[in-house]
């Protein structure tokens, strides 16, 4: 009798550790939650106000794009055709200086080689 006494007290000290042990994990829990809330309402805000500061610069950004947009079509001295007219212009002379080097090579190996042969 006296064995399943303390065996029943047991069981009870058992579960009233068992019963604070749950009520501390849920109040830690809650404690948890509340910080955890606190926390992503502090993110979430800053998250916000970063938003906004990328949309100030995206707009910032947008108008002075704008206003180098309506400077090109004013008409800057230097567009697409003065381009083209100066690599075509850098092409020609590439050409040229290579056609010269090429000739003169050329004749430089032919005065060389074309001895006069009289063997034949």
């Amino acid at each position: 009798m006296n064995r399943s006494k303390h065996l029943l007290e047991n069981s009870e000290f058992l579960e009233n550790l068992v019963e604070a042990q749950t009520e501390k994990q849920e109040a830690a829990a809650v404690n948890i939650n509340e910080e955890s809330k606190e926390e992503l309402s502090s993110d979430v805000e800053e998250l916000r106000e970063r938003l906004e500061r990328m949309k100030n610069l995206m707009a910032q950004r947008n108008r002075l794009q704008r206003g180098s947009s309506n400077c090109k079509e004013a008409g800057s001295p230097i567009d697409g055709t003065v381009l083209s007219i100066v690599f075509g212009a850098v092409l020609l002379l590439i050409v040229c200086v290579s056609t010269y080097a090429f000739y003169n090579l050329f004749w430089a190996i032919m005065k060389r080689s074309n001895r006069y042969h009289e063997e034949l």
